[in-house]
């Protein structure tokens, strides 16, 4: 059977002006094979995916913070959060925070064959000088609708692309009055 009689797929790609290439005729007219892989597979094969996660308290009326500032190149980041089903958190994502301090929260490599180190440092619980201006708002727990969400995504199904050299923190909030553990998860990939 030849490659023209059986195509299980069309790949093409377009291009920043528009033209596509069509893969499938290149592959055909090469004869040889191309692998294309997600953003997300790449940067796991090059030992440049991290996960961190980490549990917070967050004080009946009150706030608790996760802060992270990013290296020198851009990175993708995922940012999601966990709690009881009728704890209700708001929680906000700032950019440009200034802060101090805070517990070091360690980044993992998802490839676990890699020696590679993440260039982001992140931190839980720190002082927080000044809480840049928010890009994102979302809330966890019982909704306006009644409905439970227990599991939050700040970047909704696509992930941020963050700027090099800048601070983000993420603010939980309480407006409960008894405290609220909060498990918080961070996936990176870095440039």
């Amino acid at each position: 059977m030849s490659y023209k009689e059986y195509t299980p797929h069309v790949l093409r790609v377009i291009l920043s002006d528009g033209s596509v290439i069509d893969l499938a005729g290149a592959v055909e007219k090469s004869g040889k094979a191309f692998i294309v892989y997600y953003e997300a597979d790449r940067k796991l094969l090059e030992g440049k995916a991290f996960h961190a996660f980490t549990e917070l308290i967050v004080p009946g009326s009150g706030s608790a913070y996760l802060a992270f500032t990013t290296g020198n190149s851009p990175v993708f980041a995922n940012i999601q959060s966990i709690t009881a089903g009728n704890d209700i958190l708001d929680i906000e994502f700032r950019e440009e925070a200034s802060i101090t301090g805070g517990t070091q929260v360690n980044l993992i490599n998802k490839d676990r064959t890699s020696s590679g180190t993440s260039t982001i440092n992140i931190v839980k619980n720190p002082t927080v000088n000044d809480e840049g201006v928010i890009i994102d708002k979302t809330k966890v727990g019982e909704t306006a609708l009644g409905n439970i969400q227990t599991v939050s995504s700040i970047s909704g199904y696509t992930p941020w692309r963050l700027k090099a050299n800048t601070t983000y923190l993420v603010k939980l909030i309480n407006s409960e009055a008894s405290d609220i553990n909060a498990l918080i998860r961070l996936e990176v990939l870095e440039e």
